[in-house]
């Protein structure tokens, strides 16, 4: 299977950015990493101004564009020549969506994943953790208001900053280790903890960037939108960039001019289908196998979850890049609808890395790597590890907390994805059809092997 070389805008460049477990990247030819170019062939490059303070000639990350799987456009997913396969393939779905409903409804007298979703979402009690996370986050423009009416000096406001995500990240940790929830709604709990702060980091950031190419007049940037530094200091706007679906602050974001019910709706329905689905995989072929895992042998279960594992691991991130952020989008507006780009023709983990997860690349792109390099005078190949270990970080906290346990199972695959990509560059599988028949056997392998380390002593613990 060949790499797909065009996105949704149908150019054929390819993107350079550093490696990490949720930054992926290509080589230039001499396989340094470079940084990335988007879609529109705008990039990001690094300049200093008088006073040592570094700016960034930001890239327009965000054009419109339809979401890669999105039937309602004139997207390459909506033309392709196998289109009736893919129609097929959806139609299966649905009708056994709709039978598996049916049959459970005579059957139990209830619809699937009800009670779920319920136990997932219908909690009471973390209603005010939600609240206070929203309300805590909405000191980011505070802050900012101060340096606007120059109350306090921005060296003082980038301390309380940094001491605003410690609260969010050390306050969300507590709160979910204490609280004792069930094992999704943490999940879910600790992924929004990680979003404002990612988001309030880069809303003070990129103010600090607008305010220095305003003062130092650089007209590059500051041209870019209609409103300026510091009119887009204000909480309406920055209330508009904790809805939008993006974790990258801009002050003008590309818009549709009407929200779309029918869209809306669909998405609804593929919400549904989709999560009846992952529920019976998971109530049949999952839950069962987890549970008699302390009792089970390694390779039995091995061979039992591999396919199971990976096909929920498919369906989630169809609900979460697809139907959610899609529909978020359209909800808020938002036209740039490329949330995740080819990943299953990926033919190394980097490039896997770099496509199915857009909103946390361009965070770590911006963020963490060309952060490294301007403000920290990190070469690139630093930038690349430090990006990388700050990736993996990130995961292991999120697992350790969310599972109650410390392993360093997550952290010990992303970091030893590094010498799997040397050996796949060594071995020039970029492209290539076997480069993509080996990352689906690394995937084949890497999902059960990961839900296996860690699922064995949770489900041990809890019993």
């Amino acid at each position: 299977m060949s790499q797909r070389k065009n996105n949704s805008n149908k150019t054929k460049e390819k993107e350079n950015s550093p490696p990490s477990p949720r930054l992926g990247e290509t080589k230039s030819e001499s396989g340094t990493p470079e940084k990335s170019e988007n879609h529109s062939k705008n990039h990001e490059k690094d300049s200093t101004n008088h006073d040592g303070n570094v700016t960034r000639g930001r890239r327009e990350s965000f054009v419109e564009r339809p979401s890669l799987m999105d039937s309602h456009s004139q997207s390459e997913f909506a033309q392709n020549y196998y289109r009736g396969w893919f129609n097929f393939f959806a139609i299966t779905l649905t009708v056994y969506a709709i039978f598996s409903q049916f049959t459970n409804l005579l059957g139990e007298g209830n619809l699937i994943g009800i009670e779920a979703i319920k136990r997932m979402f219908v909690r009471y009690d973390m209603w005010p953790t939600w609240l206070s996370l929203v309300l805590a986050s909405f000191l980011s423009p505070t802050m900012e208001k101060l340096v606007v009416k120059q109350i306090l000096p921005y060296q003082v406001v980038k301390i309380l900053h940094i001491a605003l995500q410690l609260m969010l990240l050390i306050g969300g940790t507590v709160v979910a280790v204490i609280a004792k929830w069930p094992l999704v709604p943490t999940l879910f709990y600790l992924a929004e903890v990680l979003i404002i702060s990612m988001k309030v980091h880069s809303y003070f950031y990129t103010n600090r960037e607008l305010q220095l190419a305003f003062q130092n007049k650089e007209e590059e940037i500051v041209k870019r939108s209609k409103t300026q530094w510091p009119e887009n200091v204000t909480y309406a706007n920055f209330l508009d960039f904790l809805l939008i679906p993006t974790l990258v602050y801009e002050i003008e974001y590309p818009r549709t001019n009407e929200i779309r019910i029918n869209y809306v709706g669909e998405k609804c329905l593929s919400f549904v289908g989709i999560w009846t689905i992952l529920h019976v995989v998971m109530t049949h072929y999952v839950t069962p196998v987890l549970e008699e895992l302390p009792n089970l042998n390694p390779f039995v279960a091995f061979c039992s979850l591999s396919i199971p594992c990976l096909l929920c691991c498919t369906l989630m991130f169809y609900i979460i890049f697809d139907v959610c952020c899609n529909g978020f989008a359209e909800l808020t507006y938002f036209a740039d609808r490329e949330f995740y780009q080819d990943w299953w023709n990926s033919t190394t983990l980097d490039e896997f890395a770099r496509k199915w997860n857009r909103p946390v690349h361009l965070w770590l792109l911006r963020h963490v790597y060309l952060e490294g390099i301007a403000s920290y005078k990190l070469n690139k190949k630093n930038a690349t590890l430090v990006t990388f270990l700050f990736s993996s970080i990130i995961h292991e906290w999120f697992m350790s907390v969310s599972l109650r346990m410390s392993r360093p199972w997550l952290f010990i695959l992303q970091m030893g994805q590094i010498p799997l990509i040397t050996v796949s560059r060594f071995f020039h599988l970029e492209g290539t059809r076997m480069g993509n028949i080996l990352f689906w056997i690394q995937l084949l392998i890497g999902v059960p092997l990961l839900t296996i380390l860690y699922c064995r002593e949770y489900y041990s613990s809890i019993q």
